[in-house]
């Protein structure tokens, strides 16, 4: 019977354990890499960006959603803040211009409102009007900045529209309540 000559490759023969420790190391590595890959999230407590848009909204919420009164305050403080920016919020009419224009007034704070809204006329708001607008508000004088074209725009309303530093296009307008006679 002839001789097979067999040849045992000598380093080839690793422990068990040591298999076994190795595919534990490389468990814990694809394990740190998928946790330092993803947010850390505990019960309860939202992702940063989930938090920082929370917060956003939460702000907004507070300021001009919803509805709660306009801010016309801040917007009268710092108008180019809210330069384009769509608000809404309760005011009451002070002053109607024409069809297609009116003041509203908050604690003192008066805004002229474009109401962009409506054909000419269709509209029977009154001083004392409460209102729910909603619309961009415009820094007439930012760079790039436009007049709205409105159909109907009447001369009074053109003159006191150009006069403003700050005004609102009104998109939206629904009257809340209306004052009772003798109010």
């Amino acid at each position: 019977m002839p001789e097979i000559d067999i040849q045992r490759r000598e380093g080839m023969n690793v422990p068990l354990w040591a298999w076994l420790v190795g595919a534990a190391l490389l468990a814990l590595l694809i394990w740190w890499i998928v946790a330092a890959a993803t947010p850390d999230r505990q019960a309860g407590v939202p992702a940063p960006q989930e938090q920082v848009a929370g917060e956003r909204q939460e702000q907004r919420d507070t300021i001009i959603g919803g509805p709660q009164q306009l801010p016309l305050a801040a917007i009268q403080q710092d108008p180019a803040q809210y330069h384009g920016d769509t608000v809404s919020g309760v005011v009451t009419v002070a002053e109607v211009v024409s069809d297609r224009g009116f003041w509203v007034e908050q604690n003192g704070n008066r805004l002229f409102v474009l109401d962009g809204q409506t054909v000419p006329g269709a509209r029977d708001l009154q001083a004392g009007d409460r209102i729910q607008l909603e619309g961009p508000v415009y820094r007439t004088g930012e760079q790039g900045f436009r007049m709205p074209q409105v159909e109907g725009m009447d001369e009074q309303t053109a003159r006191t529209l150009s006069d403003q530093q700050v005004f609102m296009h009104a998109t939206s307008i629904q009257t809340v309540n209306q004052p009772t006679q003798g109010q």
